[in-house]
């Protein structure tokens, strides 16, 4: 079972949970490795994240099984 939710701080930081069976591909528009931490760990060090790479429309991260906390702050 795949589980998703998604909220946006104050602050202007997106905050999404995901909780992912084997792998998953997951996009987050307007996102960067710069700007995106994974489980409070910068997103291109954190645990679980297979690869990490950016397109013209945001971020897209490939994780592992588990449970995750992606926050991207604003630019």
């Amino acid at each position: 079972m795949i589980r998703s939710e998604w909220s946006l701080g104050d602050d202007g930081a997106a905050s999404y949970e995901f909780e992912l069976p084997p792998t998953a591909e997951v996009r987050l528009p307007r996102g960067s490795i710069a700007n995106a931490a994974v489980n409070n760990v910068p997103a291109a060090q954190a645990a679980g994240v297979l690869s990490a790479h950016e397109t013209e429309s945001g971020l897209v991260l490939e994780l592992g099984s588990g449970t995750y906390r992606v926050v991207v702050q604003p630019h």
